[in-house]
């Protein structure tokens, strides 16, 4: 019986470099002598690395530096002896997840891979020169591959997809990395198109190849039990389907048990933010929440980086194209470049704020979103795409600014969150100087002011014909509201508009339409009164005529006009006298600023009975 290598030295493959850049490969099989195990390197002399006992043995070959050219090694026990003339010493890495990182694009265009220090562990546990298609399915030596597409056996002979697919981002990623580091680079492909979380549940380990979870850390184990990291897009599955709900518990779950199944809490985890999907029969938060679960675990794990797709390319409703795979391999490589500090790479981009600015004398409002981690300028390709506000297109327009964009927005628009990539087919076109996607996120807007919004209703009467002299009129003269709709009506808010009923019947004639408001409040403040309107306007506050503008004009401009008014504890009105303007008025504005620092629950409220 001669040496048989179960675990750790196969022809071909790619050692896993430790922190100090050379190897530390454990190597395990059987064989027929006893004794000590010695291993010789290139053309030198045996040294000892093990011990062989009972017809079983284990060897360290520890040492060898990292570079480009292979190794070749002996292994001798006994008289036994095994060659092995290319071995290479860098970065190992598991591709895990399902069909973005198993490659489902056409091989039409294809990266093509010649250098043979990038290299590829099969699914037929086999190690070559890396190029697609990395994961062949039906040829996979471990049972879960083919048991998950239905077969009872595994496929005998080539396999070649009917549809010609099979391009992914692994081996872009393997060159790239490479490329920029001139570390020889190992991938072990572990992917399997469609597979969820309970699908890749680690408490299925002791399944082995029958679990996908099992079948990866076999092959981990299989090529010595140690990896640089693992390279993983999913989450699709799971967010077409009840599944989204417990994503980020599975993804915690997961992270554990790599980090101990690997023994290592530092392991570099890779994940790959959700890209876009074309998919109108799945529940469209999940998909969004998988993407915000995404950002959360990076936030909260310090080993754990996210690349974002949302702005690929893709190839169908659910896959990105060739030329995209091309891209995020440049990007995954780019991430783990960043992740090492090495010169030249910056962390992932993040959002930092979303500031709330009002502008006087206009219709917008400005939303000034900061990111950090920006290598040079925001920008795109023509007009700034993919911002919401509150999940609705609500954007007028973006400008990008070095690493901030300013979004302006509808009055009242810009409350509550600002959103990139929101929805399952969005269209983001935002990259900064290296290339590098906005991440898709939720931000929570902060107004840069404090105020009481714009009320949500008032009180408003049909025109009343009398005289117009917005400097004449007096608070006697503004018909009592006896909460009836017999003369007033309640008018909801539009945007930031008050407009009125039937205000295109509106008489040619002398006369008003007046509107009011009461507010309770709580502290004695000081509030500026921000009002905007359309024709002659006089404003009263609590009886007294505080504002009269016989030259109000078309449109209404919100915040035109400041007015400031002292505020006690209890009810308070407010009374808008607009003229008819002969048919030109349409409407109003109002709301409260308070000063900066102000507690917003010590603000007035409207009261709506």
């Amino acid at each position: 019986m001669s040496i048989v290598i179960e675990t750790g030295l196969f022809e071909g493959m790619v050692f896993c470099q430790n922190a100090s850049k050379v190897s530390e490969q454990h190597v395990t099989g059987s064989c027929e002598a006893s004794g000590e195990v010695l291993v010789a390197i290139d053309n030198g002399g045996f040294q000892p690395c093990g011990q062989a006992v009972d017809g079983r043995f284990t060897a360290d070959i520890c040492g060898l530096p990292v570079r480009l050219d292979p190794y070749s090694i002996r292994l001798k026990i006994g008289d036994e002896q095994l060659e092995f003339t290319k071995i290479w010493v860098g970065d190992v890495w598991a591709l895990g997840g399902q069909s973005n990182m198993q490659g489902s694009a056409d091989m039409k265009g294809v990266y093509i891979n010649d250098n043979p220090a990038v290299r590829a562990y099969y699914m037929d546990d086999r190690w070559d020169v890396a190029n697609d298609p990395l994961h062949v399915l039906p040829t996979a030596n471990a049972c879960v591959h083919w048991n998950l597409m239905g077969r009872t056996e595994k496929w005998k002979g080539p396999y070649e997809d009917p549809l010609d697919k099979g391009a992914g981002p692994g081996v872009s990623f393997g060159v790239q990395l490479l490329k920029a580091t001139g570390v020889p680079q190992g991938l072990l492909c572990c992917a399997h198109g469609g597979s969820n979380m309970e699908q890749w549940s680690p408490e299925l380990r002791d399944d082995g190849d029958a679990s996908l979870y099992g079948a990866m850390l076999n092959r981990i184990r299989r090529n010595g039990g140690r990896v640089s990291g693992i390279i993983w897009y999913q989450g699709e599955s799971d967010a077409t389907n009840d599944m989204g709900a417990n994503f980020r518990q599975n993804m915690e779950n997961f992270l554990a048990a790599l980090a101990s199944d690997l023994k290592d809490d530092k392991v570099l985890f890779v994940q790959m933010q959700l890209a876009r999907i074309i998919d109108n029969s799945s529940p469209i938060d999940h998909w969004n929440k998988i993407q915000y679960d995404q950002m959360a675990l990076a936030d909260e794990h310090p080993n754990v980086v996210t690349v974002p797709t949302v702005d690929m390319e893709m190839g169908d409703t659910a896959h990105i194209s060739t030329e995209g795979y091309k891209e995020l391999g440049r990007r995954i490589a780019y991430a783990i470049c960043a992740y090492r500090r090495l010169p030249g790479y910056a962390p992932e981009i993040r959002p930092v704020s979303a500031k709330l600015d009002r502008l006087r004398r206009t219709n917008v409002e400005r939303i000034t979103v900061k990111f950090a981690n920006v290598v040079g300028e925001l920008q795109s390709v023509g007009p700034v795409r993919g911002f919401t506000i509150n999940h609705l297109q609500q954007v007028v327009r973006c400008v990008l600014k070095g690493d901030t964009v300013e979004i302006y927005c509808p009055l009242s628009a810009g409350r509550g969150t600002l959103e990139y990539g929101n929805g399952r087919y969005p269209f983001c076109n935002v990259r900064d100087g290296a290339g590098r996607s906005l991440p898709s996120f939720q931000l929570a807007i902060e107004p840069n002011f404090v105020d009481t919004g714009y009320p949500e209703q008032m009180r408003v009467t049909d025109p009343i014909l009398m005289d117009d002299d917005v400097d004449k009129i007096t608070y006697d003269q503004i018909p009592e509201d006896d909460g009836t709709d017999s003369l007033y009506y309640t008018q909801k808010r539009s945007g930031s508009f008050i407009l009125f009923r039937n205000r295109l019947q509106t008489p040619h004639q002398p006369g008003f339409r007046f509107l009011r408001a009461r507010y309770l409040a709580k502290k004695p403040l000081k509030l500026t009164m921000l009002a905007g309107y359309d024709a002659p306007t006089a404003i009263f506050f609590d009886g007294k005529k505080v504002h009269a503008n016989p030259n109000g004009l078309n449109p209404v401009i919100p915040h035109e006009f400041a007015i400031e008014t002292d505020w006690t504890p209890g009810e308070h009105e407010v009374v808008f006298a607009e003229v008819l303007h002969d048919g030109n008025a349409f409407g109003m504005s109002l709301c409260f600023e308070a000063p900066n620092g102000t507690d917003p629950a010590d603000l007035p409220v409207l009261l709506t009975k």
